[in-house]
């Protein structure tokens, strides 16, 4: 099935979390002597890089379980705004980027269109509300 997704483990989080934290904490260790010691700023700067990019990725993981829960794999699915069938504009999947806090965030959907309404939309999943 071409929109299968799965939902991310928790041993795949700890070794992304890992990962951050050796980038982090790892450096600071290796450093030689004669350099300058780091500054907070500069703490806080590559704490909060390596902080976003694990809520980037938990955001994408989180939203592309949200597929299966969508109608987007389906031929036909109802309009948010009017309620009436929907059909898919094409086959293949657009990639849609959103600009959250920790910066953008990737995902794929189905781009969907009411005939009625003469609007294109993205399902995305039983709890989605029009957005006017």
């Amino acid at each position: 099935m071409p929109f299968k997704s799965s939902s991310p483990d928790k041993e795949e989080w700890l070794r992304e979390a890992a990962e951050a934290y050796e980038r982090v904490f790892g450096r600071r260790d290796r450093q030689g002597e004669g350099q300058r010691p780091t500054s907070f700023s500069e703490i806080e700067e590559e704490a909060v890089r390596e902080g976003n990019q694990l809520a980037r990725w938990l955001l994408e993981s989180k939203i592309s379980t949200h597929v299966d829960d969508s109608c987007c794999h389906e031929a036909d699915c109802k309009c948010p705004w009017c309620g009436k069938p929907a059909k898919r504009k094409r086959e293949e999947v657009k990639t849609r980027e959103i600009h959250a806090r920790p910066g953008v965030v990737s995902f794929t959907r189905c781009e969907c269109y009411c005939g009625h309404c003469r609007r294109s939309f993205f399902p995305a999943g039983p709890q989605a509300q029009a957005q006017s």
